[in-house]
């Protein structure tokens, strides 16, 4: 703009006919300017959802590869694997400052969790064992370590 503004003042243009030129392409630069950044305020996406969706994604597809849905998130876990985490890690920082060290931290265990899924033989399943149900003893003594927990006595006597 100062470059144009330079050349039409060389021109010896009047100087009305040089405020308008100067006005208008001040409109010119700012208007689609002002349209990208209202655009994007209004329909971007916000950093915390971008990383809730990034780790969300991770922890899809590391279940199913545990669950035994092989094939089809082994892929994805390996493309995500591929990815890195350069693709959220910006995003952890970014929103409240109390939250950025929890989502660092978070983004570190699931990395870690991709991590160790890869030594995980592609064959293996996770299978879940139900427990049986609990004894009226077993009950009573978990409710009560639980109350002594929450009122916070250092021993507990059963």
């Amino acid at each position: 703009m100062i470059s144009f503004a330079l050349i039409e003042v060389d021109s010896g243009a009047s100087p009305e006919k040089l405020a308008r030129a100067l006005l208008w392409i001040w409109v010119a630069i700012s208007y689609p300017v002002a349209l990208v950044v209202g655009s994007e305020l209004v329909l971007g996406r916000r950093p915390e959802e971008l990383f809730r969706r990034g780790i969300s994604a991770r922890l899809t597809a590391a279940g199913a590869c545990l669950a035994g849905d092989d094939r089809a998130f082994r892929r994805e876990l390996e493309r995500l694997e591929r990815m890195g985490r350069e693709d959220i890690s910006s995003y952890a920082k970014a929103g409240p400052a109390a939250a950025a060290s929890t989502r660092t931290r978070l983004l570190a265990q699931v990395d870690l969790l991709l991590l160790l899924l890869r030594e995980v033989p592609p064959g293996a399943r996770m299978v879940l064992r139900w427990r049986k149900p609990w004894s009226r003893q077993e009950r009573f003594v978990a409710l009560r370590a639980m109350r002594c927990s929450r009122a916070g006595a250092s021993r507990t006597t059963l």
